[in-house]
């Protein structure tokens, strides 16, 4: 083959990693007599050389990684012609998948010189003899290399004619796949393999292979007929390629039996659960798909529900809105871990109900999908509010109550020496006493925690200060740090602290030590004192974290201690040998709120 075939003057980039290949490539190219050059650079580079250099065509090695994905870049930003290097031994759907993303020609990968005079031939040419082309003179040594090609792709490939939608070959894959020897297929119409029905006939097949000419690449699902009748869910992508100078569309053609039966399955499960579930573009938070539960929730249908978004289903008012929605979905993406929240939504009929949302990332089918597993808790919300709401009045009659035998029991405790009115005095100040702290414990189990760095030691010695002993003869000694910096809920520390210091004089004999040993990733608090130490039975279910109806301890504080160092993610100990040492470690939470 010699220059005078239409070839100009010209460049051809190589886009390969390999750079013995490259280097062997380019002198083959070279080696032709013809009147090209060629240089060869890694795929970073590939669209950067294409800026300065006078490049005609791209030749791209089929052993890069992503192959693919770098003839659809180049086809896609440059309209120049593809061919790419592929080795029938290796990727065995190079082929398909390459011409389905533009490129011109598939050729083997050799070093050979007579190869790349084909090459260049096809990617390089006169413009005045485009419609002239011709292949190579070595076409059979090409052709060989095709059907190499063509029969190791692991999808059935069908080669049809573009007017009749009859087809000119299949490969061995396609062939198995229907049941049918080859003789028996070509110049068949690709309705033999496809079931009677309308939608899969003749016209319907033809119809998709004109729809590949006239707009581009087409890919779709589809049913083919086994010769013994079966029937089974096939995906098709059909594009237009040039063989020998003909125009033909090529039919790459997948099983997805095995993939139906997963959706299927994938299907029964989402659509079965109690929970309503819901799943968005990881990107935009776009709303994708809903399941059945979420449908009953809502009152809507499914396509309803994803037509208008989640503004058409989020109440616009308080934090509980869709840009917000967005915003926890990005958080959760960014995160990368699943994240727990409560939300309002609003139904078809106006109503507000409330739902606990399990916020997390999922691969599904090759996508990742940020995944909303929602629980309907209305009614535990409406159980909450009106708990609230006895809990106040409750507290303020028995606040009123209390101050009203207390302003009694002084009138009596002027009138007699009796200390009988003493005693209800005392009394009086241990019930207000206990209605405190059962504020103190709702407002720990109800708020959210608030993280801030303090001085461990300055909290504690506060502490301290404010503790009241009931008998003059016990001592509080402390052993503290100068400082002891740590990030953690201040008030329920405090808290902590308070409730095990107030057990620990209340009921020690002599002497109540509090210390802290601070240390690198928390602190730990110990709290000692030489009383009687804690019954058995109050200690079980204390230390297990767990209360019931049959097992339950009766100290309203040591339970505001467990509380307190559970909403810290601390730990809690106790050893009751002589007398009663209570431990308490603090970590020292570096990161911002609270880990599922």
């Amino acid at each position: 083959m010699d220059s005078g075939r239409g070839v100009i003057e010209s460049e051809l980039l190589l886009i390969t990693d390999d750079q013995s290949f490259g280097s062997t490539v380019v002198d083959a190219v070279e080696e032709t007599g013809m009147a090209v050059s060629a240089t060869h650079v890694d795929p970073t580079r590939g669209l950067t050389e294409l800026e300065t250099d006078d490049t005609e065509g791209v030749i791209i090695d089929g052993q890069i990684a992503e192959p693919v994905a770098v003839v659809d870049r180049f086809t896609g930003r440059t309209g120049l012609p593809v061919a790419v290097l592929a080795d029938a031994a290796g990727d065995e759907d190079t082929l398909a998948q390459a011409i389905r993303a533009g490129a011109t020609d598939v050729f083997p990968r050799t070093t050979t010189s007579a190869q790349y005079e084909l090459v260049v031939d096809r990617l390089v040419t006169d413009d005045s003899a485009a419609d002239t082309r011709v292949l190579a003179e070595d076409e059979t040594t090409y052709r060989e290399a095709y059907e190499a090609l063509f029969e190791k792709i692991s999808a059935g490939l069908v080669v049809h004619d573009p007017e009749t939608g009859t087809v000119v070959d299949v490969n061995e894959r396609f062939c198995e796949m229907n049941g049918y020897d080859r003789s028996e297929l070509i110049g068949e119409p690709i309705s033999m393999v496809t079931p009677p029905e309308e939608a899969y006939g003749r016209e319907a097949a033809e119809e998709m292979i004109q729809r590949a000419r006239t707009e581009g690449p087409q890919r779709f699902e589809w049913r083919n007929q086994r010769r013994d009748g079966d029937t089974f869910p096939v995906e098709v992508d059909l594009t237009v390629i040039e063989l020998a100078d003909t125009e033909r569309v090529l039919a790459s053609v997948q099983d997805i039996t095995e993939r139906k039966r997963r959706e299927r399955e994938y299907e029964q499960i989402f659509n079965g659960v109690n929970d309503a579930i819901s799943v968005h573009d990881t990107e935009t938070a776009e709303l994708l798909e809903v399941n059945d539960r979420f449908c009953t929730l809502l009152g809507y249908d499914a396509d309803e529900i994803v037509e208008m978004g989640m503004e058409g289903y989020l109440p616009d008012y308080d934090e509980y809105t869709a840009e917000n929605a967005r915003k926890f979905v990005r958080t959760v993406v960014e995160a990368g871990e699943p994240r727990r929240t409560e939300w309002a939504i609003e139904t078809r009929d106006g109503e507000i109900r409330w739902l606990e949302a399990k916020g997390t990332t999922v691969d599904m089918n090759g996508e990742i999908r940020y995944v909303s597993i929602n629980r309907d808790i209305t009614e535990r919300r409406h159980r909450e509010q009106r708990l609230e709401v006895f809990n106040r009045v409750l507290r303020h009659n028995l606040r009123n109550q209390l101050d009203v035998i207390r302003g009694h029991a002084e009138e009596l405790t002027d009138q007699t020496e009796d200390d009988h009115a003493d005693q209800i005095v005392r009394s009086v100040d241990k019930l207000a006493g206990i209605g405190r702290r059962a504020r103190n414990i709702d407002r720990i189990i109800s708020s959210d925690e608030t993280l801030t760095s303090i001085d461990l030691s300055e909290t504690l010695r506060e502490a301290v200060d404010a503790v009241d002993p009931t008998q003059s003869d016990v001592t509080v000694t402390t052993e503290f740090p100068e400082e002891a910096r740590l990030r953690t809920s201040e008030d329920s520390v405090t808290m902590a602290v308070e409730c095990a210091l107030e057990n620990a004089v209340e009921h020690a004999a002599e002497t109540v030590t509090i210390a802290i040993e601070d240390r690198p990733d928390e602190c730990i608090i110990t709290i000692e004192d030489d009383g009687p130490g804690i019954p058995e039975d109050e200690l079980v279910p204390i230390e297990a974290a767990t209360e019931t109806r049959l097992q339950h301890g009766r100290g309203l504080g040591l339970w505001q201690l467990r509380w307190c160092v559970d909403n810290v993610n601390g730990e809690l100990s106790f050893e009751t040998d002589t007398g009663t040492t209570v431990r308490i470690t603090v970590p020292d939470r570096h990161e911002s709120g609270r880990p599922d």
